[in-house]
C-alpha cells in the first residue's frame, strides 16, 4: 500500500513537468506525440522514447546500476533534478547507452532537457534519503560504463568515468575542490532531494528547481 501511494505521488509530480518544461515549437512532444502511460518496474534498464521514459518509475535495491538505452532517431539529455547528477551538456545519442549506479537510498527524478514532459525517477530502497556514514563523503550516484553499450559507447562512458568518476561530487554536480567542496558527511546525499516526510518535499523541489531555471539548458553554466 505504501509503495502504491509513493507511485501516485510520484506520478502526480512527474505528469506535472508536461505543463513546466519549456519547448521549442519544432519538438514533437510539443504536439501531442503518442506516448504510453505511467508505469512502474524493477528492472534496472529504462527506455528512452520519443517523449518518454519506460518504465517512468524504477525501484532498484541500493547499489544497482540502471541503464538508459535510447532509441533510433532521437538525441536526449539525462538530467538529474538540481543537475546533481546526469549531464549538462553530453547528449545521449540515437541507439546508444548511458549508465549510472545509485549507491544511497532515496528518491532520485529526473528528465530530459530536450523534450517537454519527459520526466521520470528512480526509487531506490524504501524511497527514503538517509545520512551518510560518519567520517564518509561518498556520492549518490555515480556515472558508469554501460554493462550492454556497443565497444565504442563503453570507450567513451569509461573515458568519462575516469576524468569525473564522482558526478555529484560536490554542490552543482561539479568536482569538489577548495571552492567547491563535496557535502558533508551528515547530509543527507542528495540534499534537498531527500524525501523525509513524503511527497510534498519532493515537490517543493522540484518548483524551486524549475523555478531557478534548472531545466534551461542554454542558460547553464558549461564547464569544458
Amino acid at each position: 500500500m505504501r509503495a502504491l501511494r509513493l507511485f501516485a505521488a510520484l506520478s502526480l509530480v512527474i505528469g506535472s513537468f508536461a505543463f513546466a518544461t519549456p519547448v521549442a515549437a519544432g519538438d514533437p512532444c510539443y504536439h501531442g506525440f503518442d506516448e504510453p502511460p505511467l508505469s512502474e518496474g524493477t528492472d534496472p534498464q529504462v527506455k528512452m522514447m520519443p517523449c518518454a521514459f519506460a518504465p517512468t518509475v524504477v525501484r532498484v535495491a541500493a547499489g544497482t546500476t540502471v541503464e538508459w538505452f535510447s532509441g533510433p532517431g532521437f538525441v536526449h539529455l539525462l538530467t538529474g533534478a538540481n543537475q546533481e547528477w546526469g549531464s549538462r551538456d553530453e547528449e545521449v545519442q540515437p541507439e546508444s547507452v548511458v549508465a549510472y549506479r545509485f549507491d544511497k537510498p532515496g528518491t532520485y527524478p529526473y528528465a530530459c532537457a530536450l523534450h517537454r514532459g519527459m520526466s521520470g525517477a528512480i526509487v531506490v530502497g524504501d524511497g527514503v534519503a538517509v545520512a551518510g556514514a560518519t567520517g564518509s563523503a561518498t556520492v549518490a550516484v555515480v556515472r558508469v560504463t554501460p554493462k550492454d553499450a556497443p565497444a565504442a559507447t563503453s570507450a567513451a562512458a569509461a573515458a568519462s568515468a575516469t576524468a569525473a568518476p564522482t558526478v555529484a561530487a560536490a554542490a552543482g554536480g561539479q568536482p569538489a575542490s577548495a571552492s567547491n567542496p563535496a557535502p558533508a558527511a551528515d547530509r543527507l546525499p542528495l540534499g534537498p532531494l531527500a524525501i523525509v516526510g513524503g511527497v510534498g518535499v519532493l515537490v517543493a523541489v522540484l518548483v524551486g528547481w524549475f523555478a531557478a531555471g534548472g531545466r534551461r539548458r542554454p542558460e547553464l553554466p558549461i564547464q569544458r
